[in-house]
This record gives structure tokens, C-alpha cells and sequence, in this order.
């Protein structure tokens, strides 16, 4: 879910519908802690280039033993739920992202500040290449 967009359920979004080059996704949760950036990101390969500000085993035994030890925490019934679930979502997280169809660019903000964050998406950007953000006059043209 984004806290700023209308969206659910649609990963996609950053990388294809913003145009965005994510590097690093996280979900957290009072309960676990997932390195999901499968799900978020297109190309695998690009993304395991830009993924250079920590050591990829020093971070996966990092979020692994955090993980243990909220599981841990839950009691042994929790546990073992959470333990199924997330063998489940490893399986998922394989398989990469699910494409849920046509995704807009980024909707709030000013179209400025979507620019000069190039979260417009690359069609959208095209089409605004020459946009001002002013309106002509009918009467002028």
C-alpha cells in the first residue's frame, strides 16, 4: 500500500508506472522482516548492479536473524504460522514480479516536483518533454 498514491497491491508502480530505479525493499512488520525487492523490481540483473551499499550475505544473514527473532517472539503456534507463510512468500519472491497491467505515473505532487523526482514514468515524460506548465491563450494561436 502507498502512503501517498491510490494504490494497493501494485509493486509495479515504482519501476514501470514512475520510472523509478528502486535498489533496496524492505517490508517490515511488528511480526518479520522480508527483503521483497523481487517483487518491486523488473530487471533483476540491473538491480543486483545497483545494489552495492551493503554486502549482499552480510544483509540477508542480517534480516534473517532479526527475522528469527521477532518469530521467536510470537510463541511457538505463531511461529510456526509465520514460518509456513514465509516459505510460501519465498516461493513467490522467485517467481519475480507480477505484472497487474497498465500503471499510471506518480499522481500527487506538483508536475515539478514529479520531474525533478523522474517519477513521471518514460512514456509520460516523453509526452511532457516540452511542457511549461502554461496554457495558451485560444485567441493567441
Amino acid at each position: 500500500m502507498d502512503s501517498c498514491e491510490p494504490i494497493f497491491d501494485a509493486p509495479l508502480t515504482y519501476e514501470k508506472g514512475w520510472g523509478k530505479q528502486l535498489t533496496y525493499c524492505v517490508a517490515m512488520s511488528s511480526m518479520e522482516i522480508v527483503d521483497v525487492t523481487p517483487r518491486y523490481v523488473l530487471d533483476p540483473m540491473m538491480n543486483r548492479m545497483r545494489r552495492d551499499k551493503f554486502n549482499e550475505e552480510w544483509l540477508e544473514q542480517v534480516i534473517a536473524t532479526r527475522r528469527e527473532q521477532m518469530w521467536d517472539m510470537q510463541g511457538p503456534e505463531k511461529s510456526y504460522v509465520l514460518r509456513k507463510r514465509f516459505d510460501q512468500e519465498v516461493k513467490e519472491l522467485a517467481q519475480g514480479p507480477i505484472d497487474n497491467g497498465e500503471l499510471l505515473p506518480r499522481q500527487s505532487g506538483s508536475l515539478e516536483w514529479r520531474q525533478s523526482r523522474a517519477e513521471m514514468g518514460a512514456d509520460v515524460m516523453s509526452m511532457t518533454a516540452g511542457y511549461t506548465g502554461k496554457t495558451e491563450d485560444a485567441s493567441t494561436t
